[in-house]
C-alpha cells in the first residue's frame, strides 16, 4: 500500500484511486462498465498502433538523443522546448472533495506556459479550442497558481501510414494554441464533480455488490 493511499484510506473506499485524472473523466464518460473494467479490476486496454507510436515520441523527448529513425529525430530537434517536462501538479477542488491530478508534457513554471504533444489523429484548431484535456490542465493550473496559463499549446507530430500499412512519424510538427477562456474552465468544472460523483457511486455500487 502507497504512503498517499495510507494517508487518505477513506477516498480508497469511493474511488480505486484516491484522486481524479483527465483519463479516468475520459473514460468513465466513454463508458462507466469499461471504466470498471480497467480501474476497479485493473483489465488493461488494448494499447493501438497509435498509441505505442506516441509513447516513443514521449520517451525519445525525454532523452533527447538520436533514434536512428530520421523523422523521429527530426521531430526531437525541433520540438517546443518547456523547462519542465512530465510536470505533476495535485490540488483540490472544492475544499477536499474532489482531488485533482494531471501531468502535463510541458511546463514553464514562470509564465504558465503549457505544452501538449499529440501524435496519431488529425487534430484541427477547433479540436483543440474544445479539447476537454486541455480545459483540465488549464483547470489544474488555475487552481494551483490563482491565474490562467499565460497560453496552452498543443503540438502534433503528424503521422502516416506507409507501403506497408504501418503507422510512422512523417517528421513535421503542427502547433495549435488553444482558445480556453476561464468561463470555460469553470464550465468544465461540472463535467469533473458529473465524474467524480459517478465514479463514486459506481465503485460504491460495487463494494455493495460486493
Amino acid at each position: 500500500m502507497s504512503e498517499e493511499t495510507q494517508k487518505t484510506p477513506e477516498a480508497v473506499f469511493l474511488s480505486p484511486r484516491p484522486y481524479l485524472s483527465w483519463s479516468q473523466i475520459q473514460l468513465f464518460e466513454r463508458s462507466p462498465d469499461l471504466y470498471a473494467q480497467k480501474y476497479l479490476y485493473g483489465k488493461e486496454e488494448e494499447r493501438t498502433e497509435a498509441m505505442l507510436l506516441g509513447k516513443r515520441l514521449s520517451e525519445a523527448l525525454e532523452i533527447r538523443e538520436k533514434t536512428g529513425d530520421g523523422a523521429l529525430d527530426n521531430l526531437i530537434a525541433f520540438f517546443p522546448y518547456y523547462p519542465e517536462r512530465e510536470y505533476e501538479i495535485r490540488v483540490q477542488m472544492d475544499g477536499v472533495e474532489v482531488p485533482l491530478y494531471g501531468v502535463l508534457d510541458g511546463f514553464d513554471p514562470a509564465t504558465l506556459r503549457i505544452g501538449e504533444n499529440k501524435s496519431g489523429r488529425l487534430w484541427t484548431q477547433e479540436m483543440v479550442d474544445e479539447s476537454g484535456q486541455l480545459k483540465m490542465y488549464a483547470l489544474l493550473v488555475w487552481l494551483k497558481f490563482k491565474q490562467m496559463p499565460s497560453q496552452i499549446m498543443l503540438h502534433w507530430a503528424r503521422t502516416q501510414y506507409n507501403g506497408d500499412g504501418n503507422l510512422e512519424f512523417v517528421g513535421e510538427i503542427n502547433s495549435f494554441e488553444a482558445d480556453i477562456s476561464l468561463n470555460d474552465v469553470l464550465s468544465f468544472t461540472d463535467r469533473v464533480r458529473k465524474a467524480w460523483a459517478g465514479i463514486k457511486g459506481l465503485c460504491q455500487q460495487q463494494l455493495a455488490d460486493g
